[in-house]
């Protein structure tokens, strides 16, 4: 189960992400570990995984 914490982060990387041109397209949640996947508005194959632990610190 996620936490708080992860998903406040979640929120902020949401609205961070459009300013960039990026957008979020995949989030997975396995044990403590909050995935999202991201990629670039202009470039399909540019992909980012941001990992966020129980914490909320970006690892």
């Amino acid at each position: 189960m996620s936490s708080e914490l992860q998903w406040y982060v979640l929120c902020n990387l949401i609205n961070g992400l459009p300013q960039i041109q990026w957008y979020v397209y995949k989030i997975e949640v396995t044990g403590d570990f909050l995935y999202i996947h991201s990629r670039s508005s202009t470039l399909a194959e540019n992909t980012t995984l941001f990992i966020i632990n129980a914490q909320g610190e970006f690892i």
